[in-house]
């Protein structure tokens, strides 16, 4: 009985979310399963997000952050921005379309042209593309 209820419990419950999973996977791949990671990202992605990155570390960080991970908490500009990430240990950053429009920020700049490394794109209807960013740090 276990056995036949198994490959439905396996399945992803909400398949709509499926990006924001792979995006974790995508970094625990980069990271190698075994550094614990914190990711920067909207709000209403980081759980999704900072849990699968952090799946397979034997001391996640909790998913419901009681820390600013979100950049919606943060100061807006980028090149403010990336200093402060550095700063509190951050390793990536997502950076989703339609929660921050590209025209609003200055991709050129020194800052973002030196500690940010496009590792990965994706899209979903609720984000429009999406950027993930390896932060390099000093």
């Amino acid at each position: 009985i276990i056995l036949a209820s198994l490959p439905k419990n396996l399945q992803l419950r909400d398949p709509e979310k499926k990006v924001f999973r792979d995006i974790g996977f995508h970094i625990a791949a980069l990271e190698g399963d075994s550094n614990r990671v914190k990711v920067s990202t909207s709000y209403y992605r980081h759980r999704w997000i900072s849990f699968y990155a952090n799946m397979n570390v034997a001391d996640p960080p909790c998913p419901e952050a009681v820390e600013p991970n979100f950049w919606s908490e943060r100061n807006g500009d980028l090149t403010t921005l990336i200093p402060q990430l550095i700063n509190d240990g951050f390793g990536y950053f997502l950076w989703e379309e339609k929660s921050w429009p590209s025209e609003t920020i200055d991709w050129s700049s020194d800052v973002v042209q030196r500690h940010l490394q496009l590792v990965g794109k994706w899209y979903h209807d609720d984000t429009g593309n999406m950027k993930l960013f390896k932060i390099k740090p000093y």
